[in-house]
């Protein structure tokens, strides 16, 4: 697409507004895409709108930073808000006062990248400006790697791997779509194979999606989301998190709450300060100084569980798993059974009778931690 086609699509978008508010906007977007070509001398100009946010994208992010509806239809909109009249624009003006905001939004359709493709060295790297709240990822084979910057900007470097004439001009897809920046392979031809970005402290969440490769993140304080099918995830600082993985293991420190599950892969938690709710269906698991409540489940996988002081309780449950817990807090109540196999606490034990069960109370009873296993051993380090 060529830019000025893009700009008619644009305006196409645009179509509610007025005549003379349509083309204050088309000649604001085209200034900031002249801006763009001046500090990307080298770039194509078809390359170059490539970049851009898509215009029915860019048309409702307007719309919405200053309340209009992208079409008139009349009635209400879908939140029940008041629209105008099927036909009726708006009037001419409603512009006036709002000149930075106008130029906020169309400027963070245009990224503001600095850097690009290095073919000899199979090297992409990009920094922008910061704005969006969050971050949406997503690349097919591409390991992930993220961290926080020094500054205000967001920095990225990506390893790719294609033929030498597709190096040399490649940048990944880059959309803003309301406060998300989106980041995603921009061609077949290219490969990431491994993407590492460093986000500023005004960011608020990160997910971050790969079929075959790891994730890890080291950004303190964040909402994240990170997904793989085979690759290992992990999680370090995050506010809370959430892992998901088919066969690949999982591991999370420090993490404000934490939801993971994989279903052949091993889980490892430490030093999580919240909630922990963990699956698996053959993997093992392990959580040592969570606070909790915890909610760990398996169907084959063992479970161990180090209640530190402050544990808040919760259950840990295998089907043919053995499930082992060792007490450091304070105090406890214990409650365990399994149908076929040995439970213990400290020096009592049961291995007769279906099914087997005990009872205790650690220096006089706290929360309360439910253990169970239908085929294999319960047992309590006291």
């Amino acid at each position: 697409m060529w830019k000025d086609d893009y700009l008619t699509a644009l305006a196409a978008e645009l179509d509610a507004l007025s005549p003379k508010d349509r083309d204050e906007i088309l000649k604001e977007m085209s200034s900031h895409i002249e801006e763009l070509a001046q500090r990307r001398p080298g770039a194509e100009e078809e390359e170059l709108v490539a970049s851009l946010t898509r215009p029915e994208i860019l048309a409702r992010g307007l719309l919405d930073e200053f309340d209009l509806e992208a079409s008139a239809s009349g009635s209400t909109d879908a939140g029940g808000k008041a629209s105008r009249p099927a036909g009726e624009k708006r009037s001419a003006g409603w512009m006036d006062g709002m000149a930075e905001e106008t130029a906020r939004v169309l400027g963070r359709a245009v990224r503001d990248f600095a850097g690009g493709s290095d073919r000899e060295q199979g090297r992409w790297r990009g920094s922008f400006e910061a704005g969006p709240l969050n971050l949406v990822i997503s690349f097919p084979a591409a390991d992930i790697v993220l961290d926080r910057c020094q500054g205000n900007r967001f920095e990225a470097e990506a390893e790719i791997l294609g033929p030498g004439g597709e190096l040399g001009s490649w940048t990944p897809k880059i959309e803003l779509v309301g406060e998300s920046l989106r980041m995603g392979e921009s061609t077949d031809k290219v490969r990431v194979a491994c993407l590492r970005v460093r986000v500023p402290e005004s960011l608020r969440s990160i997910s971050a999606e790969s079929r075959g490769g790891d994730i890890l993140s080291r950004v303190d304080g964040i909402e994240i989301v990170a997904a793989t099918k085979s690759g290992d995830i992990e999680l370090l600082d995050a506010r809370t998190a959430r892992a998901e993985t088919l066969s690949g293991d999982i591991a999370g420190e420090r993490c404000g709450g934490i939801d993971a599950s994989s279903m052949s892969g091993d889980i490892r938690l430490s030093g999580i300060e919240g909630e922990a709710r963990v699956k698996t269906a053959s993997g093992d698991i392990a959580v040592e100084s969570c606070a909790g409540p915890v909610r760990v489940k398996s169907a084959s996988g063992d479970l161990r569980l180090v209640a530190a002081a402050g544990f808040r309780g919760g259950e840990l449950a295998s089907v043919s798993g053995d499930v082992t817990a060792k007490v450091d807090c304070e105090a406890i109540e214990l409650r365990g059974e399994s149908l076929r196999g040995d439970v213990s606490f400290g020096d009592r034990s049961v291995d007769e009778g279906m099914p087997r069960r005990l009872v205790a109370k650690v220096r006089g009873g706290g929360p309360l931690l439910v253990m169970t296993s239908v085929s294999g051993d319960v047992r309590a380090e006291l």
